[in-house]
């Protein structure tokens, strides 16, 4: 759902504070915030940062940010280098493992901002670029 469909969502049902906290990114904080002027919301600008703590993958909320902040825009570039790196590294053990991983990223590299397993699955349910089963004989 794109920022500004969103906000519409939430006006209709009659939400009056929102916040959007999309996971390492800030990039429709612009669009969700010319939607909440236009329909007379609250938006509260945030960010969802992807994070360890004690080998434990965790979200950190970060609420009434400033998405135009130098070191919050560094931070978050090196996490989107991180997402795409791990997306990479994921393909290339489905290419070992026989699986069309190189179309799979080109697939995933096709939307519109970071990169998630989300992605990934759509793409694998999508189903077009995975081979048809194998069919076993009843000797086998």
């Amino acid at each position: 759902m794109t920022p500004a469909a969103l906000i519409e969502r939430a006006a209709t049902a009659g939400v009056e504070v929102l916040a959007l906290t999309d996971h390492d990114t800030v990039a429709g904080l612009d669009e969700a915030q010319q939607s909440a002027r236009a329909l007379g919301l609250k938006l509260v600008p945030g960010v969802e940062i992807s994070a360890s703590w004690r080998a434990q993958a965790i979200h950190v909320l970060g609420l009434w940010i400033d998405p135009a902040s130098a070191a919050l825009g560094g931070m978050l570039h090196a996490q989107g280098e991180l997402r795409r790196s791990r997306m990479r590294k994921i393909c290339a053990r489905l290419e070992k493992l026989k699986l069309p991983g190189a179309q799979l990223l080109a697939a995933v590299e096709a939307h519109p901002g970071l990169p998630t397993r989300a992605h990934l699955a759509q793409a694998l349910a999508a189903g077009a670029m995975l081979p048809p089963p194998t069919r076993r004989s009843a000797n086998t």
